[in-house]
């Protein structure tokens, strides 16, 4: 399998990204798992676990530098890199720089970044929950309280029907997993005045409040947003680097309708501070990669930075003409390297009367008022609207790479371009580890594995899960071997 994986990759004229995270085991020996992310010739995204490899000792940025290439050597992709996502363990200037120096990188590295948004989400709301776990604990014990017996459980639905309440369970939270809170304050919101009764009736005494509730609702708007976020940029099988200006302008409009909130305001004004010391400076790719998406392209980023920029009363260090520039040097390198080796399909014929064909018909008429022999495949895409040929519905249900596979016959240079950008993930950790305050740490079962079974396990399940597009982010990679009592070759 891993042969027919290092034929795929030689085969590929466009590039592959790789996103890095660090585990430890029960022993404190450290692990690095490398991920390739590539789009293959029929604009399909994949995602493969190419190694999960012990680092010798220390995990110092040389030997995490050494294993990463030990590993891109092996698959024959030294050539191919376009980018690397590093976690925050790994990410400092001194590593990508190394990077940086040794895979002479088309683009000067500046796609070698150190941004898990992911990562960074789950660190502001590890932080806030800190500072409302006085409410949020309140109501964590009320729930615990109303579900610690079946004689509880029955009074509480008792009570729920005189409230003229369809009687629910709630769902409980684990401290150290915002997800759980978040679907636990969701699951109290039409029912949050009879748990407010039933157990200060059960007490005597106030412990729930209607400060308390006022509190939890509006973090549960914040939760919302931070929540959807995270599994958006989390998805497998779509791109999320043309995605993360949206998701941050989201987070940033939250930040602007509370920040003035009486009974809030210091809660937000220390998650905002956070908020602005990782995204002042927005990664060029996540511009770029945006510019991609014929909805937005070039006016709908200057939009968003500036949306967010206003959102959060402060200059933020990309602007619009930064962004315009890198577009056009970026799109330069790629003519001069393609252009030669791609033909022109502007003439295709249009003959056809279904829908396809129509669609591209009319787009052809309005390519055809554009000075063809003056302008670029880049001035072309970013003068023509093409929202004007989509329905409602496909603008909301839009499919990015569907749309580059239809249209590279009309934009031979630039499909290329799009295909890398697109290409890059805006995460490093698992879904589940986005959500948690706890380290990358294997279990007992895993940690007693051979390294060297231990990376050829976690590859072969994560490839056969890619075989059947079954991949998640969850954090199961070798789950399907915990029961296996193997170490150094023998059962204990």
């Amino acid at each position: 399998m891993k042969n027919n994986l290092i034929s795929e990759f030689s085969s590929f004229s466009t590039t592959i990204s790789c996103t890095t995270n660090l585990w430890t085991d029960h022993n404190k020996l450290s692990f690095i798992c490398v991920t390739a992310h590539f789009i293959d010739s029929s604009w399909v995204l994949h995602k493969k676990i190419i190694a999960f490899r012990m680092i010798e000792y220390p995990n110092s940025t040389t030997h995490i530098f050494q294993c990463i290439m030990t590993i891109l050597k092996e698959y024959e992709v030294i050539d191919k890199i376009f980018s690397i996502t590093f976690d925050n363990h790994i990410a400092n200037n001194a590593t990508i720089e190394m990077f940086t120096h040794n895979l002479h990188p088309s683009h000067s590295g500046q796609f070698f970044h150190g941004k898990c948004v992911c990562h960074i989400i789950n660190l502001i709301m590890q932080d806030s929950l800190k500072l409302i776990e006085e409410h949020i604990e309140k109501i964590r014990y009320a729930i615990l309280f109303i579900t610690s017996s079946p004689i509880s459980q029955q009074e509480f639905f008792h009570l729920c029907k005189t409230y003229g309440l369809n009687p629910r369970k709630f769902k409980s939270d684990i401290k150290t997993r915002w997800n759980s809170t978040f679907l636990m304050l969701q699951s109290c919101v039409k029912h949050h005045e009879v748990i407010t009764n039933f157990i200060n009736a059960k007490y005597d005494d106030t412990i729930l409040s209607t400060n308390n509730w006022d509190l939890a609702f509006i973090f549960l708007e914040f939760l919302e947003v931070f929540y959807n976020a995270t599994n958006i940029c989390s998805r497998v099988y779509y791109p999320t680097s043309c995605i993360d200006l949206n998701q941050l302008y989201n987070i940033s409009n939250i930040f602007s309708t509370y920040r003035e909130n009486v009974i809030f305001a210091n809660i937000c004004k220390v998650m905002e501070e956070k908020f602005i010391k990782y995204w002042e400076h927005i990664p060029p790719i996540f511009c770029l990669a945006t510019v991609m998406d014929p909805r937005i392209k070039l006016f709908g980023v200057e939009l968003l930075l500036n949306g967010i920029s206003k959102n959060l009363n402060t200059s933020l260090h990309i602007t619009i003409d930064d962004v315009n520039i890198s577009l056009t040097s970026i799109y330069k390198t790629y003519e001069s390297k393609y252009a030669n080796n791609t033909r022109n399909t502007l003439s295709l014929s249009s003959s056809n009367s279904d829908p396809a064909s129509s669609l591209l018909a009319e787009y052809r008429k309005q390519m055809s008022s554009v000075n063809s022999s003056s302008r670029t495949e880049l001035h072309k895409y970013l003068e023509t609207n093409f929202t004007d040929l989509f329905t409602n519905e496909e603008i909301e249900n839009f499919d990015i790479l569907k749309w580059w596979k239809t249209y590279e016959r009309f934009f031979s240079v630039l499909s290329i371009m799009a295909h890398d950008l697109l290409t890059l993930p805006a995460f490093t950790v698992a879904l589940e580890s986005a959500f948690s305050a706890g380290n990358k740490v294997l279990n007992e079962k895993r940690s007693r594995l051979t390294p060297e079974i231990l990376d050829c396990l976690t590859c072969m399940k994560d490839w056969e899960d890619a075989r059947l597009r079954s991949q998640s982010w969850k954090d199961d990679m070798v789950e399907d071997f915990e029961n296996l009592d193997i170490c150094n070759g023998s059962k204990d």
